[in-house]
């Protein structure tokens, strides 16, 4: 990550347009919500339970969003507003919506997209429209009770950035707070 940060200011004309490039290439090769399905069909062909274009999109993400303060010129190609619509939201809702009963799988394939959903969601709060935001509260509520820990703090953490930034807008939030306090109550009681 330090070595892409330096990267970032040293170059960003350069390094932007890459690594927006290549984050769309990801997406493209594993569609938002997708990525059990993807497991299912390399299941027992990969040593890996997360299949390679998962873990692509997954390092993909990760690589945009830890350059997004120095990237930000670099970003409009990106299009946040359509990233988190057709992206990050659905990744989010596709991994709390059908939690898989039980799996042959020691990972579920779909939380790694939905922890990194979360994080890019904090990494651009300075870009997210209202409509954006107000989008993304119900579906980071939901992944708050999440079964997996990082995902569940991923939700938590992108929650309070959201809320802490200048964009917040209680009237936006207020409609998700019982959720909030409930899915927070969840991992605390979980914790002790």
């Amino acid at each position: 990550e330090v070595l892409l940060t330096a990267a970032a200011r040293a170059a960003p004309a350069t390094l932007g347009p890459q690594l927006v490039s290549r984050l769309q290439a990801a997406c493209a090769a594993c569609p938002a919500g997708q990525a059990r399905g993807l497991a299912a069909a390399a299941a027992g062909a990969a040593r890996s339970p997360l299949p390679p274009p998962v873990l692509e999109r997954e390092a993909a993400a990760a690589a945009v969003c830890v350059a997004a303060y120095d990237l930000h010129d670099a970003f409009p190609k990106l299009a946040v507003s359509g990233w988190v619509r057709t992206e990050l939201l659905p990744d989010l809702i596709a991994f709390t919506a059908a939690q898989p009963a039980s799996s042959s799988l020691p990972l579920d394939p779909a939380a790694p997209l939905a922890r990194r959903a979360a994080l890019a969601l904090a990494a651009f709060v300075a870009a997210l429209g209202r409509g954006d935001r107000a989008a993304s509260y119900g579906p980071l509520a939901d992944a708050l009770s999440a079964p997996d820990a990082a995902v569940a703090l991923a939700a938590a953490a992108a929650l309070r950035t959201l809320v802490d930034d200048w964009g917040f807008e209680e009237a936006d939030f207020v409609p998700v707070a019982p959720a909030v306090v409930k899915g927070l109550g969840r991992m605390l009681g979980a914790a002790v």
